[in-house]
């Protein structure tokens, strides 16, 4: 449950950070269509180094657990200083710390909801979808709606990283749910998740005939 809640969190922010920011560069700064896909590209490239050098043989599978609060406290702080980032070597360091940060915050929750499911893997991956899925129609949306909320400065900003540093609350014990024994326990076995787990629930019929 806190690994979908950080992927509905996560797609939430993500999706109001690309509806954000394309109306604040076009309707406030005045930015060309062309500098914005730019600064999309830019947010593709950072997502892609930053799950490469993650999941690389750098990094320890069962340390990546330990990457998902960090993650979100710079999340949630870069997403309140893109409306102070006037300049394009500010914004363009914003969107690589948004981006960076919500690129590894995702395919970690996925790894370790897709290895602590078992036999389940598919169900929990289905809903992990869904809850990234949903999170990122509703920040979407309310991004859109709170750009033009004159009351709440920023409000698309502000708030999307309010709801992100909620999340903190759902990753505090994250890292020691997923313990190292878990991992081991069901870690690969000649590069087959869960193969170890599934073969000690796995019915003993030579067993069984003998006791019949």
């Amino acid at each position: 449950i806190r690994l979908l809640a950080i992927s509905l969190v996560t797609a939430a922010a993500v999706g109001a950070f690309e509806v954000g920011l394309s109306l604040r560069d076009t309707q406030i700064l005045g930015m060309t269509t062309a500098s914005i896909g730019l600064m999309f590209t830019e947010c593709s490239l950072v997502m892609l180094i930053a799950q490469s050098l993650v999941f690389s043989p750098l990094v320890k599978p069962e340390a990546t657990r330990w990457f998902l609060t960090p993650a979100l406290i710079i999340l949630a702080a870069s997403l309140a200083a893109v409306p102070y980032a006037a300049s394009g070597v500010a914004m363009a360091v914003v969107v690589a710390l948004v981006a960076g940060s919500a690129g590894i915050i995702s395919p970690i929750a996925t790894y370790w909801i897709s290895l602590s499911a078992g036999e389940r893997q598919g169900t929990a991956l289905g809903w992990q979808t869904s809850a990234a899925s949903l999170g990122q129609s509703v920040g979407s949306a309310i991004a859109g709606i709170l750009f033009s909320v004159a009351f709440i400065p920023n409000a698309s900003f502000t708030l999307t990283a309010v709801v992100v540093l909620a999340g903190l609350f759902a990753s505090a014990r994250v890292p020691r749910l997923l313990a190292p024994e878990m991992f081991r326990s069901r870690g690969k076995a000649d590069n087959a998740p869960f193969a170890k787990g599934v073969l000690s629930h796995a019915p003993r019929v030579k067993d069984r005939k003998q006791v019949e």
